[in-house]
């Protein structure tokens, strides 16, 4: 009993070692995050200290800007302070590496390097505008973590189980429900359609409402209505607004839905190689194993999935796709694929259920978007990881419904863990390294009073939004903000003027 024990707590320990180094490496990499577009607004914001000065701002924000009360909060209040800046975007980051691990039914470390490898594997695309940029990060990740947590905390009723009610499950549900609306519009929505689905769900299955989903509707449409009553989403329904967007009648949505389509599609499944590969192969995988059914119509299912998901693939490999009517076949036909093979041919009622539910919130959560403009990448962020929740899943339902030993291969994961890792740890030190160069240098200059500055390009600037911009100069100035003019030329030419 006492070795027993001892290998308990050793295993034990040896997650936490490992949970500490991931912590402590993501840590690492997002300390060079340099300061890059709408940033610098921030960087001389509001007094977070001062609570009169952080709730005037906020509601300046609600009244002017948007209804993002928690997400501009964050970004007003966090973007000036490096340090709780950098832990705090860790920390949301490695939480939701954590959560996809908790909600995927691995329970070995195996699972941990599986998880972060894919939330960290994002497109350049949705980097640049995510992670690395803290004003799109404080409104685009944190509610994908506070959903996450959510459906961990309501983990029994994907198990088929009852929820177990009690006071601090039920006030969590409360305050994840009303945060998680204070971000991003789309989600906001989609928080809401989601809780309706989990209640009548739970209700069908159990012949009773849940007190946790119930408080969680609450939380949410409370949280809409903080945001939805912000006085900007008026004057853009109306057109008044000059950077925003809406369809207005029938014909006006219908034409900004075509407008928005390819953004859509390209950045819901698109863009996502790594995932629409992992997920084709994992499903052409189970509905191999499973053999050939019994029954004649889901047998000619399984037959016809395979073909497609075989073939379809590589439609999106393609760089440039012009034909709208041709992509909403194909990736109608991808996720048709997918979820019926989930549904019939994953035996696992828990991995079953949080997979299908996740492939098919992909494409619902960025539907809101068809209607309005602009959007980018970062809206997207959400449907990503909810592929991902996806694809962990399903790899953890091959893998513990066969009979491969996922010791064997244990040192993979790992192996791209550290490759991961280490490729984020070596373009950022150099992105770090030329922000020094730009910061040293605009200080020599300004203290010569020059009003022309040259500064290095950052490199692998595709990993940071609006890099090489004029916004520095609210930060840097003399009298007024913009007062000095900067322009930007390659590293290696900077370097041969400056330095060498």
């Amino acid at each position: 009993m006492k070795l027993l024990n001892l290998s308990l707590s050793n295993k034990s320990i040896s997650k936490i070692i490992i949970l500490l180094v991931v912590f402590i490496i993501t840590l690492s990499i997002v300390a060079l995050f340099p300061v890059t577009g709408d940033d610098w607004y921030y960087q001389g914001s509001i007094n977070w200290l001062s609570w009169k000065s952080v709730i005037n701002s906020t509601v300046k924000y609600w009244q002017h800007l948007n209804g993002r009360v928690l997400g501009n909060l964050a970004a007003s209040t966090l973007c000036k302070t490096d340090v709780f800046n950098t832990l705090i975007r860790t920390g949301v980051i490695f939480g939701i590496a954590l959560l996809t691990f908790l909600n995927s039914g691995f329970k070995s470390s195996f699972g941990v390097f599986v998880s972060y490898i894919y939330v960290m594997s994002i497109p350049a695309e949705f980097f640049r505008q995510t992670y690395s940029w803290s004003a799109g990060f404080y409104n685009y990740v944190p509610p994908v973590f506070l959903l996450l947590f959510f459906i961990y905390l309501v983990k029994n009723l994907f198990k088929g189980e009852k929820i177990k009610e009690n006071v601090w499950r039920i006030l969590g549900c409360l305050v994840l429900g009303i945060s998680s609306q204070l971000f991003i519009e789309n989600i906001t929505v989609f928080n809401i359609l989601l809780s309706i689905i989990l209640i009548v769900w739970y209700s069908i299955e159990h012949r009773r409402i849940s007190v946790s989903l119930l408080t969680y509707l609450f939380g949410c449409i409370a949280g809409a209505l903080i945001m939805f009553l912000s006085p900007v989403y008026m004057s853009v329904a109306d057109g008044a607004d000059s950077y925003r967007k809406m369809g207005t009648g029938l014909n006006g949505l219908i034409l900004m839905a075509k407008g928005n389509y390819f953004k859509y599609s390209t950045y819901t499944i698109g863009k996502n190689y790594i995932l629409i590969f992992s997920i084709a192969i994992i499903c052409t995988v189970i509905l191999l194993k499973s053999g050939v059914h019994k029954n004649n119509k889901i047998e000619l299912l399984r037959k016809i999935n395979i073909c497609i998901l075989s073939i379809l693939p590589a439609y999106f490999l393609i760089p440039e796709k012009n034909n709208k009517y041709i992509d909403v076949i194909a990736c109608s036909l991808f996720f048709a694929a997918t979820a019926s093979t989930v549904f019939f041919f994953v035996q696992d009622r828990q991995r079953k259920s949080l997979a299908l539910l996740f492939l098919l919130a992909a494409p619902i959560v960025g539907m809101p978007l068809w209607f309005v403009s602009p959007i980018g990448p970062r809206c997207f962020y959400a449907a990503y990881i909810f592929l991902v929740i996806a694809t962990v899943n399903l790899i953890s339902y091959v893998l513990n419904n066969s009979d491969i030993d996922i010791r064997a291969f244990k040192h993979i994961p790992v192996m791209l863990f550290i490759c991961v890792c280490s490729y984020y740890l070596f373009i950022f030190a150099k992105i770090a390294y030329t922000e020094d160069l730009r910061i040293n240098h605009i200080k020599e200059q300004m203290e010569n009073n020059e009003t022309v500055i040259t500064l290095p390009e950052f490199p692998y600037s595709n990993y940071l939004h609006d890099s090489n911009s004029q916004k520095i100069g609210v930060y840097f100035y003399y009298e007024k903000a913009n007062d000095i003019q900067f322009k930007y030329i390659p590293l290696k030419e900077w370097r041969a003027k400056n330095i060498d």
